[in-house]
C-alpha cells in the first residue's frame, strides 16, 4: 500500500491482510504497528498532519502523529487518525491522494463501487473542514482518475483511466 514521509520524520504506510499501520524511525532504529482503520490504500502528508484514503468506502483519514494513537472508530470524535469522511459509492478504492501546495485541499481520486464504472474525486478543505464530491459525470463520464498533479495557478491535472467493459460468458 501506499507510502509517506510524516512530519515527525517517520516513514508511515498501511499494510493488506491484515490490515495495519506501521512507522519507522530511521533515527531510532525503531518500528511502531497498530491495527488501521480499513486498508490504507494511499497516504499523504500536508503541513503537521498524515492524510489516509482507504478502502472500502473510499474513506478519509487524518492522523497527527504529534499526539497519542487512538484507534479509529467511524464518527467518533477523539480518535487518532480521525475519520472525516467518506465518498462511496463515487469512490470505493482510492488511487491517489493528492496534498495540494495550497497547504489547505486535499484531493482524492479513484474507482467506485463494485459493478460500476467512473469514479470520482474528493476535495477536502482543512480549514473549513467541508468536502465536494464529484461524481464522473461532472468530470469525464465512465472515467476514473488514476493520477494527479497540481498545477501552477491553482489548477489540477488529472490523468483517468477508461472504463472496460466485461466480456460476455
Amino acid at each position: 500500500m501506499g507510502v509517506a514521509a510524516a512530519p515527525d520524520g517517520t516513514i508511515c504506510r498501511g499494510t493488506a491482510f491484515p490490515m495495519r499501520f506501521f512507522s519507522f524511525d530511521p533515527r531510532e532504529d525503531e518500528f511502531v504497528n497498530h491495527e488501521a482503520y480499513g486498508q490504507w490504500n494511499t497516504v499523504a502528508r500536508q503541513g503537521d498532519r498524515f492524510f489516509v484514503g482507504g478502502y472500502g468506502h473510499g474513506f478519509l483519514l487524518e492522523w497527527d502523529p504529534a499526539r497519542p494513537w487512538v484507534d479509529t472508530v467511524k464518527d467518533m470524535t477523539g480518535c487518532n487518525p480521525l475519520w472525516l469522511t467518506e465518498c462511496e459509492p463515487a469512490i470505493n478504492r482510492p488511487h491517489d491522494l493528492l496534498a495540494h501546495p495550497d497547504d489547505r485541499t486535499l484531493v482524492l481520486a479513484g474507482t467506485p463501487g463494485y459493478g460500476y464504472t467512473g469514479g470520482g474525486l474528493l476535495f477536502w478543505d482543512r480549514k473549513l473542514r467541508t468536502r465536494t464530491l464529484l461524481e464522473h459525470t461532472d468530470i469525464l463520464p465512465q472515467h476514473s482518475t488514476m493520477s494527479l498533479a497540481a498545477l501552477p495557478g491553482g489548477r489540477l491535472l488529472a490523468a483517468p483511466r477508461p472504463a472496460r467493459a466485461r466480456a460476455a460468458k
